[in-house]
């Protein structure tokens, strides 16, 4: 007896049209290489990432820090974020968000390192998004930086940062990169040796000053009109660490000469004043 068998064949319809995700096939030619010069290495997550209580350990360290804690409100500030890969595998990150404190806001052309291109801005100038495209191997870490113009309104901010991609586990960080913003406040008290004058008596000026804020007070100016029916004394302004400028012209332009007319004072300390910090200026005019 002859037995005839026979065979089916399925046709496999191709589409027309292929779309090439340039992302994806870097990853696939990555993983070839992977394979060709390191057959030991471990392609994708399996049991050997998992640690003695049965769970897979975490594939991405991720860190921010900002350059410093304390700043003065509506400075700028630049934070910067590390992703390592933490497993032995390849990672590749293909998206990280930034969420910025409630009224800071992102400095264009800042973002520079392993990321050195603007994000996408989002959520009130909150959300920073960018499509990152960072391949790492076991052990490497990218970086990168940005700045942010910190808010006007005093205070302690903290932020968040997210990521995610292939072969990795979704990331979110924070609170995290607290920045403490502090403001300078000046308080200023002037007096007079005397109430009760006649023509041709001197009369002394003095101002005390004072930071009572919580932050540096930086380009300090005390400016100071002669009062009428009087004239300055040549020689009488005295302000230690401040530098002194006269005008001529009702304070219109000031310069450093002490002729006579001379209608304001200028006072401008060149070094910060820490809070705490105080000092003191005086002048002596002549009542006509």
């Amino acid at each position: 007896m002859v037995t005839e068998s026979k065979s089916r064949s399925k046709v496999l319809k191709m589409p027309k049209k292929i779309g090439v995700d340039f992302a994806v096939l870097r990853v696939i030619f990555s993983m070839f290489f992977v394979l060709l010069f390191y057959p030991g290495f471990v392609l994708f997550a399996d049991a050997h990432d998992k640690g003695g209580n049965g769970h897979s350990e975490k594939s991405v360290l991720m860190t921010k820090t900002v350059s410093s804690g304390s700043a003065t409100r509506g400075s700028n500030v630049t934070y910067t974020v590390n992703i390592k890969n933490t497993v032995n595998r390849w990672i590749f990150v293909t998206g990280i968000n930034d969420l910025l404190p409630e009224g800071f806001s992102y400095v264009p052309g800042s973002s520079n390192g392993a990321i050195n291109y603007d994000p996408t801005i989002s959520n009130n100038n909150r959300t920073l998004t960018w499509g990152a495209g960072l391949f790492l191997w076991k052990d490497q870490t990218a970086s990168f930086s940005f700045t942010a113009q910190s808010s006007m309104d005093p205070g302690s901010y903290e932020s968040y940062s997210s990521c995610w991609g292939y072969n990795l586990d979704p990331t979110t960080i924070g609170p995290t990169a607290q920045v403490q913003l502090t403001a300078p406040e000046l308080a200023l008290n002037k007096s007079v040796d005397k109430y009760n004058t006649e023509p041709g008596q001197t009369l002394t000026y003095t101002i005390n000053y004072m930071n009572t804020g919580d932050g540096s007070a930086t380009h300090l100016f005390i400016l100071e009109d002669i009062p009428s029916d009087t004239e300055y004394v040549p020689g009488s302004a005295n302000a230690s660490g401040m530098t002194v400028q006269y005008s001529h012209d009702g304070g219109h332009s000031f310069d450093t000469e002490e002729t006579l007319p001379i209608t304001n004072l200028s006072f401008r300390k060149s070094d910060s004043l820490v809070p705490g910090g105080n000092g003191s200026v005086e002048f002596q005019v002549v009542v006509q």
